[in-house]
């Protein structure tokens, strides 16, 4: 037999030996899993997001991944979707957080009355108390609140402002051309039927003395102009508005947005008004999708009345 000829056992076992050599098979790559966090407190979700439960073992991430894990549960999902606003608890917070402000308001009232600054301090310092009151407590029931419980149910979006456009400015300027159409027609109408305990303030004569004086006339014009556009439109139409067209059909939301707005001035006579008003900035905060519009209207609207209350009635 030839020395240089290979083992025929050699070449039947050379195949077996590859195939040993070949398993068992290389590990397939996987992902790691999310460390452990090594604190004992629970992971917070990002802030348009509010856990409902507990977090799941192993901890989820503060945000769902773009590639949901194959060994994660669907189950798990629901962790990251935010609580819904309710049907019946959405307009419940609206009303609860407006007689929030109204009692606020009045036991700031009340502080001042039983303190003594009411009579001691002069009435220009009591005048810019009572402003600073009101304006603190404003902003906290009409913008911080409303704020927090929008972000807590992932519809933060609709107190979203933008840098205001042309078309906005068009938009406002309609608005509040259709809304001084109406007002004029109303001080027509009212008086011509009757009605006068409808008209927002009494008709005006020569026997009208000037209600007004410098220094209240300035605090009445900064709330009127900076102050109150801004918050009012934030909670009727971002809060408000914005939440319960979330929860309800739009009309509805519109027709109770509109009339909690009119109420919460407290004066009859501005009912029917400030209703209307408030459709339209309704309307129009839907068909623009953020509260830039409302305010420059609002605005706007205020400035008009500011200038109607000095010329009819004067400033001593």
């Amino acid at each position: 037999m030839d020395e240089d000829a290979p083992d025929p056992l050699k070449l039947i076992a050379q195949p077996a030996q590859q195939a040993d050599q070949a398993w068992p098979p290389p590990p397939v790559l996987r992902p790691p899993p999310p460390a452990p966090r090594r604190t004992a407190r629970p992971v917070l979700a990002p802030p348009d997001y509010a856990p409902r439960r507990p977090v799941p073992s192993p901890r989820l991430p503060a945000a769902p991944p773009d590639d949901w894990p194959a060994e994660w549960p669907e189950a798990w999902r629901a962790y990251y979707e935010p609580p819904a606003l309710g049907r019946f608890r959405m307009p419940l917070r609206i009303v609860l957080l407006l007689l929030l402000q109204f009692i606020l308001i009045a036991i700031w009232f009340a502080a001042l009355t039983f303190s003594g600054a009411a009579d001691e301090l002069p009435p220009g310092w009591y005048l810019l108390l009572s402003f600073c009151g009101i304006a603190a407590v404003s902003v906290c029931c009409n913008i911080v609140l409303p704020r927090w419980i929008l972000r807590r149910h992932a519809a933060a979006a609709a107190l979203r402002f933008r840098r205001p456009t042309r078309q906005d400015l068009l938009l406002s300027l309609l608005t509040l051309g259709v809304a001084y159409a109406f007002w004029v027609g109303y001080w027509a109408v009212v008086p011509w039927i009757g009605w006068d305990w409808l008209l927002p303030v009494p008709l005006p004569d020569d026997r009208v003395q000037p209600v007004l004086d410098w220094e209240y006339f300035t605090l009445f014009a900064a709330a009127a102009i900076l102050l109150a556009p801004v918050t009012e439109e934030i909670f009727f139409r971002g809060f408000a508005l914005g939440g319960l067209t979330r929860v309800w059909w739009t009309l509805p939301a519109v027709l109770l947005s509109a009339a909690l707005f009119a109420a919460a001035h407290f004066n009859l006579r501005v009912l029917i008004p400030f209703t209307f008003f408030g459709i339209l900035l309704s309307a129009l905060y839907l068909r623009t999708q953020h509260l830039t519009a409302p305010v420059l209207t609002h605005t706007l609207w205020n400035i008009g009345a500011t200038i109607f209350l000095v010329t009819e009635y004067g400033v001593e």
